[in-house]
């Protein structure tokens, strides 16, 4: 259906651009015809698993490949280029997708592997195949890692073709009048997703590299602005980023126009209150244009989204992420996790049969999220993860709640790069922080810390705070703390805190 979908727009509108970036661009019939050369390279490995890896800013090579795997029914693995090795080595790749820029460094890396690259040879011919069976896996989506090890979770082509459905019906409008503009990496769910739902209505994708939007930030709003975007998809830091930035650097901001955006998807981690407000308030956006989301790889990828309303989205600081649809089922167990089940429901995580994520309940088999949350009047509130939940002295503390008092409390640290997790003392469970600071010249007072978050969070304690340079915090491809592997800072004795032991 996704394949099928894919021809009658190369059919209907083939001049249209579908993807573009800041080097190049492609069409409807370009883009199915290089799918159709790449996907009869990808016929020797039906049924196999391949592993997709593309330079971050190579979206259209990425993307004819994904395409080119379904076609050849070849089971996608998208993953980043850098540490690829342990995804490669769990799903036991048959053959690595890779663009000719980055098959030299891997082949030296791993000679022994099977590389297929686009136009290897240039007089391929065409492979054109749509009968994609429903309950054969279309990709492996690798989970972030930012409470474990990356799992490869499951998804057939049945639930692929469900989550799309629910998007482009109840979020996009299946509109070809859309124009998207993303940076979020493509490896990831929300990032491949975007693609494929853009071009199921016969939209048009700009794509910006994550790299140049971590370094120019509002180059991202500016393009949105010049090509008069309706939508957009990033994660609740980017627009508190933005935002800081065109505080800090006015001129910047000049020129951007965001009338013309629909929706802002906000999703991949906790949503803030906080920061929608401040980027309503510095581009002069309307509160019914955002639109928080909830979502997870272990359902393809959003199950709920807000959709813009002019009411209040939120309950006691809390975000409303959506009405729950019928496409989806929801139930809150008694220790608040939210358990889902859908058409859109994984098949379980590759090779972890003993850890295959679901759980039973009312006679029915359910995707355990591992987030908590409540549901009032038919919408869904995230409160936490269920993993990221410290007790202290009997007292349950979010993780987040402490990161963000210490992060609005001090702007010489760098947002988003600060971890509270549970250390042991003795047999005693106790409150650490780490933190990366944005100038080693300018740290803020270890005592100051601590009487923020004592006064922020109702007399929690942190016992121990690290301050370490920027880019140390272990995170994941998608840009989030891995609070488990942060965890090991406070396990190395005198380990030094810039400069001075801690």
């Amino acid at each position: 259906m996704i394949l099928q979908n894919l021809r009658v727009r190369k059919n209907t509108i083939p001049d249209k651009i579908c993807l573009s970036t800041n080097k190049e661009a492609v069409t409807y019939r370009q883009l199915y015809d290089r799918v159709c050369r790449m996907a009869y390279q990808l016929r020797n490995f039906t049924k196999n698993n391949a592993l997709l890896l593309f330079h971050p800013d190579d979206v259209i090579g990425f993307t004819i490949s994904f395409y080119a795997c379904l076609m050849a029914r070849v089971v996608a693995v998208p993953a980043p280029p850098q540490n690829y090795q342990q995804i490669q080595q769990d799903c036991n790749a048959s053959a690595i997708v890779t663009s000719w820029d980055l098959y030299f460094p891997l082949l030296w890396s791993d000679p022994r592997a099977t590389f297929v690259v686009e136009g290897w040879n240039c007089c391929a011919r065409k492979l054109e195949r749509w009968d994609q069976m429903s309950h054969e896996l279309a990709f492996l989506q690798y989970t972030s890692g930012s409470t474990s090890n990356p799992k490869g979770v499951m998804i057939t082509n049945l639930a692929l073709q469900a989550n799309m459905e629910f998007v482009c019906d109840r979020y996009l409008g299946n509109t070809s009048r859309l124009v998207s503009v993303t940076w979020v990496p493509f490896y990831h769910d929300y990032g491949l997703t975007s693609i494929l739902n853009c071009h199921r209505v016969g939209g048009t994708m700009h794509y910006i590299s994550p790299m140049q939007f971590m370094k120019q930030p509002l180059y991202w709003l500016h393009l949105m602005s010049r090509v008069r975007a309706t939508h957009t998809q990033a994660p609740n830091f980017a627009y508190g980023l933005c935002a800081r930035h065109a505080s800090i650097y006015p001129t910047k901001a000049e020129g951007i126009d965001l009338s013309c955006v629909r929706q802002f998807s906000m999703g991949g981690e906790t949503i803030r209150k906080s920061t929608m407000e401040a980027f309503i308030s510095t581009f002069k956006v309307k509160m019914s244009q955002m639109d928080p989301s909830y979502g997870l790889a272990e359902m393809v990828c959003g199950i709920v989204h807000y959709q813009g309303s002019k009411q209040p989205i939120h309950k006691d600081g809390i975000i409303n992420v959506g009405n729950i649809s019928a496409h989806v089922e929801v139930k809150i167990m008694d220790d608040s996790e939210i358990w889902v089940r859908g058409d859109m429901m994984m098949e379980g995580f590759w090779g972890r049969h003993g850890d295959d994520g679901f759980g039973v309940a009312d006679g029915k088999r359910w995707v355990k999220t591992g987030d908590l949350g409540f549901v009032q009047k038919g919408c869904l509130y995230i409160t936490g993860r269920k993993k990221d939940i410290i007790i202290i002295k009997g007292k349950n503390i979010v993780s987040t709640d402490v990161e963000w008092a210490v992060q609005e409390a001090f702007p010489q640290l760098r947002p988003g790069s600060i971890a509270a997790v549970p250390i042991l003392e003795g047999e005693e469970e106790k409150l650490g922080l780490i933190a990366e600071v944005r100038d080693g010249h300018v740290v803020p007072s270890i005592h100051d810390v601590r009487n923020a978050v004592y006064e922020a969070l109702h007399m929690v304690p942190v016992h121990r705070v690290l301050f370490v340079p920027k880019r140390t915090l272990p995170k994941t491809s998608s840009g989030k703390l891995q609070r488990f592997k942060c965890r090991k800072f406070f396990e190395s004795p005198g380990r030094v805190q810039m400069g001075k032991k801690i």
